[in-house]
């Protein structure tokens, strides 16, 4: 039975690093761990790159 408190949905960490992805292109996540949950939140801890581009160089 659900509880008032439960969440109306999960979020995975394959969910969590697809929504990094769409919203921060800049970044590349290398590794995702969920670190734990609460009331209204979630919480990852992730390992990235960050590539910084300019018109000609990209530098990684």
């Amino acid at each position: 039975m659900n509880q008032p408190w439960d969440a109306q949905f999960e979020v995975s960490a394959e969910l969590a690093s697809q929504l990094i992805a769409s919203q921060f292109p800049e970044l590349t996540v290398s590794s995702i761990v969920k670190l734990g949950s609460g009331w209204d939140n979630i919480a990852f801890l992730m390992k990235h790159k960050m590539e910084t581009c300019s018109a000609t160089v990209c530098i990684r």
